[in-house]
């Protein structure tokens, strides 16, 4: 169940920086707030929810993705709760047809984003199922094409491609009855 929530939840984050880009540059209060909603999603919600997911559905490897999903609690609160407890320099602007977060943070590095891949793209590639492997290997190419093209930014783009892309697990949860049962 938590699996097929994510396209869900994607279509919930993609309809609040759709807000964002409605009410952009209105309000500089509403900006930051529509943006705090989409960045929950980005930087909070998925490095707990892919792993936690994954661990309740691939129950050979659920000690990996329960740990993971513990780590990504704490770097999803690291990451999307200092804004609150400590100065964060933070900037909404539209660059090259798309919004750009700009964030200066200590997580916001090579290093940072690695820890982020570990706990939204490699859960997928550790799993079981060879449809799981198989989206995992989408989103990070998803990841590889948009830091190449949309680098500044990447933060709006890729989490739009991992949305498109999600309609996958949709459509699995609707057609599979055991992905589990699919191996390599």
């Amino acid at each position: 169940m938590l699996l097929a929530l994510i396209p869900l939840l994607f279509g919930i984050q993609q309809l609040s920086e759709g807000f964002v880009w409605l009410f952009l540059g209105k309000n500089a209060n509403l900006d930051q707030l529509l943006s705090y909603i989409f960045l929950f999603f980005a930087f909070f919600l998925w490095p707990v929810w892919v792993p936690l997911s994954l661990g309740v559905f691939d129950h050979p490897r659920k000690k990996f993705f329960y740990v993971a999903a513990f780590l990504g609690l704490i770097y999803g609160c690291i990451l999307y709760g200092s804004p609150f407890f400590y100065h964060t320099s933070f900037h909404l602007q539209v660059c090259e047809h798309s919004i750009c977060y700009k964030i200066h943070h200590p997580l916001f590095n090579k290093w940072g984003v690695s820890f982020y891949f570990l706990f939204t793209i490699v859960p997928f590639l550790v799993a079981k199922s060879l449809r799981i492997k198989i989206l995992g290997i989408l989103i990070g190419a998803s990841a590889i094409i948009t830091a190449f093209f949309y680098i500044q930014a990447f933060t709006s783009v890729w989490c739009f491609f991992s949305a498109s892309i999600s309609i996958y697990v949709g459509y699995m949860a609707y057609k599979l009855k055991n992905i589990t049962q699919d191996t390599l």
